[in-house]
């Protein structure tokens, strides 16, 4: 049998992260999240805003909440909703 370590510490590098089974990540307390920190989930987001998920789809929906829709998924930008919360919208970008 062969015994592989785990990584001991949440500042894992991200293929570390990637190379350990999700039911020991919430065990060792790896947020997943970390991997790809450029884009949120909708749940995700919904934490972040501390909205519920219904409300934060429905603001997804109605465009109150910066994002694309691609197909029936829905790509949200951690940085994009950064700069929403702090008041710089994208036209001021420009």
């Amino acid at each position: 049998m062969t015994v592989v370590p785990l990584p001991t510490s949440v500042h894992t590098s991200s293929s570390e992260r990637a190379a350990v089974p999700d039911h020991l990540a919430d065990v060792l307390g790896i947020d997943r999240r970390k991997t790809a920190p450029d884009v949120m989930t909708v749940p995700e987001l919904a934490d972040f805003l501390r909205l519920t998920e219904g409300t934060t789809y429905q603001y997804l929906r109605e465009g109150v909440i910066p994002a694309t829709r691609a197909g029936r998924r829905w790509i949200i930008s951690r940085q994009r909703i950064e700069r929403w919360i702090n008041g710089i919208t994208e036209t001021e970008e420009a």
